[in-house]
């Protein structure tokens, strides 16, 4: 996967789509808010849109 990007990379460079000038690397990680109990019943959702 590596080397596929840095092939990329090099190819885009190449035809001039990006340059290196400007190189920012976002290292965000975002933890999930989920579990088991989190997803809704159809139940519920056929009660409240009756409501």
């Amino acid at each position: 996967m590596d080397e596929l990007f840095e092939v990329m990379i090099l190819k885009l460079i190449e035809e001039k789509y990006i340059t290196m000038e400007n190189y920012f690397l976002d290292g965000t990680k975002i933890e999930a808010d989920t579990n088991k109990y989190s997803f809704v019943w159809n139940k519920s959702t056929s009660k409240f849109g009756a409501k």
